[in-house]
């Protein structure tokens, strides 16, 4: 009896395993936005994203 339960519980584990690969391939993945790292400037404080001049540079 208990190999029995043991066999239906691996089966079981099996196919869910089976069904998470296939939701892999056959479903499409929701992309996020792109994230960025910012920083705060050391001359006025204010947070900027990198590859982006400061405010207080454009002044």
């Amino acid at each position: 009896m208990m190999a029995k339960i043991a066999l239906l519980l691996l089966v079981v584990l099996a196919v869910i395993a089976l069904a998470g690969k296939w939701a892999e391939k056959i479903l499409p993945r929701r992309k996020g936005p792109e994230v960025r790292a910012a920083r705060k400037c050391p001359q006025c404080g204010a947070w900027q994203v990198e590859g982006v001049p400061c405010i207080c540079a454009e002044k």
